[in-house]
């Protein structure tokens, strides 16, 4: 029962026993990346979101405890810089072949650069040093995004465009640019 009244919160617009089908599958896909997501929510209400801004006011207008926490803007503002620690890590580190077959994973602050480990729960634990040098406290440069190619450009002008709101259309897509 409690089932029913989060899937008929999350779905008003269909009929219920769709609403029952369709539940189970739409809201998963919001893990598997932003346009999954922006989708997911269009088909929830009813094509009120086109851009992460609309996201944003809905989730925090929907309830006081729902925050949308931004990463970055249509505009190129970003709140969360993506950093290259790759590039940081690699000359510090080593890496450790076969660390999907391990379980009890540890490290400890006593012991920094070292992963302790065991390959069955009844097995000695293990130790392997990770760090060979130690790692400078400052943080890696932020990565520049690179934006989309003029492929995915042309695709979202002609196919996605005439869908979008046209008061939206200009946040979604430069069309000096194509």
């Amino acid at each position: 029962m409690a089932n029913m009244k989060m899937d008929m919160a999350a779905y008003p617009h269909q009929a219920p026993e769709k609403r029952e089908k369709e539940s189970t599958q739409k809201p998963s896909t919001c893990m598997r990346g932003s346009k999954n997501c922006i989708s997911t929510f269009k088909f929830i209400f009813g094509g009120k979101v086109s851009t992460i801004s609309c996201m944003e006011t809905l989730i925090n207008e929907s309830a006081v405890s729902n925050v949308f926490q931004v990463v970055a803007y249509n505009d190129g503002r970003v709140i969360v810089p993506i950093r290259d620690w790759q590039t940081f890590l690699s000359p510090h580190g080593k890496a450790l072949k076969g660390i999907k077959a391990l379980h009890h994973l540890r490290f400890t602050s006593a012991e920094l650069g070292i992963f302790f480990y065991r390959q069955r729960p009844g097995d000695t634990e293990e130790s392997f040093r990770i760090l060979s040098t130690a790692i400078s406290t400052s943080s890696p440069l932020p990565l520049s995004s690179p934006g989309l190619d003029l492929k995915r450009q042309k695709y979202l002008y002609q196919k996605i465009l005439p869908f979008v709101p046209e008061k939206h259309q200009d946040t979604l897509l430069l069309h000096s640019r194509l």
